[in-house]
């Protein structure tokens, strides 16, 4: 905990890059939560059951990394939570999923 605070405290450049890194987390994840609904839309009988487990599997991936994050360093919370980082993820963008393949591997 000491060594990732002594490092934000050194190198205060890091704090803009949680900010960013929090806006792009934001846009994957509504991106990836637009397609799967859209996919689900679109295809008879639903997303496959590989694929929804796939897309699951992210997306608690990404959520035991970024609590483990923010359990070393508690600050990371309000610099990826920050006004710029949400307003990412509540601006949509997406098309669900007709422009682009929810996991690539599965060909959703």
């Amino acid at each position: 905990m000491a060594l990732v605070e002594d490092m934000m405290r050194l190198q205060p450049k890091y704090g803009k890059d949680l900010e960013a890194g929090g806006y792009s987390i934001a846009k994957n994840l509504g991106d990836m939560a637009d397609r799967l609904v859209g996919a689900s839309q679109e295809r008879a009988g639903g997303v496959p059951a590989e694929a929804r487990d796939d897309a699951l599997r992210y997306f608690h991936d990404v959520a035991l990394s970024l609590t483990a994050l923010v359990r070393v360093y508690p600050p990371a919370a309000a610099a990826l939570c920050s006004e710029s980082a949400v307003s990412a993820g509540s601006s949509g963008g997406s098309n669900g999923g007709r422009d682009g393949q929810i996991l690539p591997a599965t060909g959703i």
